[in-house]
C-alpha cells in the first residue's frame, strides 16, 4: 500500500509484489561458443545487448518479458557468425521445451552478421503467475529440437516471460468481520469490529430482528439479514410467492 499527500489531498495505491524462484531448464549450456553468437535481443519491455563472449548467457531473472495469451508478438535478435538460430518457450513450466508449440522451426540465417527479425504467438491458455523460459540458440551447426544443443561455434541466451495471473482484492483474513474468501490479495480493508448477526432459525437465510447477537465471525445459524417475518416457517420470508395455505408467505 502506498500513500501519496500533497497540498489538495492523498491518494491510496494497492498493489502486490509477486516474488518468483527462476524457471526450471532442462539444461545447462557448457563450454566457450567460440566468438559467434548473439549480440543482441528485442520484445517488448526487453531491449538487451549482450557480448558473444562464453555459450551461455542467463537473463531469466533480469530481463523478464511482460506478454499476454493468444497475442502476436514481433521481436529482434542480432547475432554474428552464426548461420542458424532457433528458439523455445516453457508453456506450461515443465522444464523442458518439447510440448507442442515449445520449439520454432530451425532458422537459416543467409547473413551471418545482422538482426533478423521474428514472430510468434503465444497460446491462448499457458501458465499464469510463473516465470516461464525462453531461449535462444545460434550457432554454426544444427539445433536439436529439445533446446539442449550446446553449440561448438555460437551461444544460447535465455529470458522470462511472465503472465499475470488475475487477482482478487480484498480482505484475506479469516478472522476479520469482512473476510472474502475469493480475496487473493490483501487490499488493507479488514475490520475486526463487532458485527450484528440475526438468529435463522428456520434456515431460509432471512434473520429474526428480534433475536440477535454481536460477533466478528458468523456464528452457526445466523445470518447478516434481519427481515424475516416468521423465522418458524421456512416458507415466510420477503419476496416469497403467496400459496393457497393460509399463510402470509410473504
Amino acid at each position: 500500500e502506498i500513500i501519496s499527500t500533497n497540498a489538495t489531498g492523498s491518494d491510496t495505491f494497492i498493489n502486490y509484489v509477486d516474488i518468483q524462484d527462476p524457471p526450471p531448464t532442462p539444461c545447462t549450456p557448457t563450454g566457450s561458443g567460440g566468438s559467434a553468437g548473439i549480440t543482441s535481443f528485442t520484445l517488448e519491455n526487453v531491449s538487451n545487448p549482450s557480448s558473444t563472449s562464453g555459450v551461455y548467457e542467463d537473463f531469466s531473472c533480469s530481463d523478464i518479458l511482460n506478454l499476454l495469451p493468444g497475442t502476436t508478438y514481433n521481436f529482434l535478435v542480432g547475432v554474428a557468425g552464426v548461420s542458424r538460430l532457433r528458439y523455445f518457450f516453457d508453456y506450461n513450466d515443465d522444464g523442458d521445451f518439447t510440448d507442442t508449440d515449445e520449439s520454432s522451426s530451425l532458422w537459416t540465417l543467409p547473413v551471418p552478421t545482422t538482426t533478423y527479425q521474428f514472430s510468434f504467438t503465444m497460446p491462448s491458455t499457458m501458465t499464469e503467475g510463473q516465470l516461464l523460459r525462453m531461449r535462444i540458440i545460434a550457432s554454426t551447426a544444427s539445433i536439436t529440437n529439445t533446446g539442449c544443443t550446446t553449440p561448438s561455434a555460437g551461444q544460447v541466451e535465455d529470458y522470462s516471460i511472465y503472465v499475470e495471473e488475475p487477482q482478487v482484492f480484498g480482505c484475506t483474513d479469516p478472522a476479520a468481520s469482512n473476510y472474502n474468501p475469493n480475496a487473493t490479495v490483501d487490499d488493507g480493508s479488514c475490520s475486526y469490529g463487532s458485527t450484528t448477526w440475526y438468529r435463522d432459525q428456520d434456515q431460509d437465510n432471512f434473520g429474526d430482528p428480534n433475536v440477535s447477537q454481536q460477533s466478528t465471525t458468523q456464528p452457526p445459524g445466523f445470518v447478516l439479514d434481519n427481515t424475516d417475518c416468521d423465522d418458524n416457517n421456512a416458507n415466510a420470508f420477503p419476496g416469497n410467492p403467496e400459496g393457497c395455505d393460509g399463510v402470509d408467505n410473504n
